[in-house]
């Protein structure tokens, strides 16, 4: 689809931008600000643009983060770390919410978390329609794959089967994932990381989980490891969904983004252990378990379901502790009560690959970032071309931080390339 924008959609003082995903609409939008009578052109591959926000259907979107302190931001982003600093000082929580306020965009704040107040689908019709009322062009079905600097600045566009495009600058705002406008920003001298998913759900086949799908728990721990001996690589404390496919949940893909490297370079195989009572520990379930037997002792393990888990879950722990439907708390042997308390506090999975979320995926991996200007993300070797969200090498935790920073280097990137048009 092409929205009714400019009328025209190619010239020497054209802002192009590469990109219709969530850093490619928020770029083109605050260039619009920026310079108000310039060309603004977005080139998406897709059909349509912020295909990121259709994806989320009814949910809501995370657009950014919430506070002012650097040091929370920064502690929730796991690589390119020090780059973000500067970005974070020039676009906090604030400003961020701001933003989004300025352009009648209502959203909610929970914790250092910046949500849409409504669903992701609304938001993303919302944008869409504010990119035709800012008169910027959308032009789908456009992969870009090559660009030519003249001398005088200049450039020119190739797109695979599509007519030529000129602009007088260009950002790349292609998101994550292989892409073949990486090839522009190579054939410029920049160099980037292998492309591969930030954030992930664990493969998990085991008797444990077998008939559980859908079954979620509000607060569990998930800490990831490999090795001999065992060696940490990522954990989080979070909600946690069992599916099909194993286990998955905010917890989960926070844990995937913190060793996001390590267990991608491990194949995706490696040990999780699971505390499903994330806010006790190993000590305090074994004295609730006494203070049970204590109270309940003629009660069935199996049908004495505790901790607020779900019933089915709790059997198949019990069963893994070996502990028969048969044999009551004070029945129950003591070594059988301690194999308990390891499935209900540290349940060992082997994990044999992995899987996209399907309600929130980012990226690690992209144009390394020390080939661009921190301050205007114009790159440093070739001038008049501009990188913004997961195109570039970073990766914050999944939702708040990881959408802030994407949001950071459009908002910077738009604005320095807008700059004169």
């Amino acid at each position: 689809m092409d929205s009714e924008g400019n009328a025209a959609t190619t010239g020497k003082g054209a802002l192009a931008i590469v990109g219709g995903g969530f850093a490619g609409v928020a770029a083109a939008l605050a260039a619009r600000t920026a310079a108000p009578g310039a060309v603004i052109s977005v080139y998406e591959r897709e059909s349509a643009p912020l295909a990121w926000l259709e994806r989320l259907g009814g949910e809501p979107a995370a657009l950014g983060w919430a506070d002012d302190d650097p040091r929370s931001f920064l502690a929730a982003m796991r690589e390119s770390v020090d780059a973000f600093a500067g970005l974070f000082m020039r676009l906090p929580g604030s400003a961020a919410k701001a933003w989004w306020e300025e352009r009648g965009i209502a959203v909610r704040v929970d914790g250092h978390a910046l949500f849409s107040a409504r669903p992701a689908r609304e938001l993303a019709a919302d944008l869409r329609e504010q990119l035709r009322t800012a008169r910027v062009t959308v032009l789908a079905g456009h992969t870009a794959e090559e660009a030519v600097f003249a001398a005088d600045g200049s450039a020119r566009l190739w797109f695979s089967g599509n007519p030529v495009a000129e602009a007088r600058r260009i950002l790349l705002a292609v998101g994550g994932g292989p892409n073949r406008a990486l090839s522009i920003a190579r054939d410029h001298g920049h160099t980037d990381e292998l492309f591969a998913p930030g954030c992930f759900g664990f493969r998990v086949a085991d008797p444990r989980l077998k008939g559980l799908t859908g079954t979620e728990l509000p607060a569990a721990r998930v800490e990831t490891s490999a090795g001999h001996p065992p060696k940490p690589l990522g954990s989080s404390t979070g909600a946690l969904r069992i599916t099909g496919r194993g286990l998955e949940g905010p917890a989960v893909l926070a844990a995937s983004a913190a060793g996001s490297a390590a267990l991608a370079a491990r194949e995706y195989r490696f040990t999780v252990f699971i505390n499903w009572i994330a806010d006790l520990a190993g000590t305090e379930v074994t004295r609730a378990l006494r203070e049970r037997a204590l109270a309940f002792g003629k009660r069935s393990v199996h049908t004495d379901t505790l901790f607020g888990l779900p019933p089915k879950l709790w059997v198949r722990l019990a069963k893994a502790a070996r502990i028969g439907k048969d044999l009551t708390w004070t029945s129950c042997p003591p070594r059988k009560l301690n194999a308990l308390v390891g499935q209900l506090t540290h349940a060992r999975f082997t994990v044999a690959g992995h899987f996209l979320d399907t309600r929130e995926r980012t990226w690690r991996g992209g144009l390394n970032m020390a080939g661009f200007d921190p301050a205007t993300l114009e790159s440093r070797r070739r001038p008049g071309l501009y990188a913004a969200g997961e195109v570039l090498h970073f990766l914050g935790d999944p939702g708040p931080a990881h959408a802030h920073a994407t949001l950071a280097t459009a908002l910077t990137a738009a604005h320095a390339a807008a700059r004169g048009l």
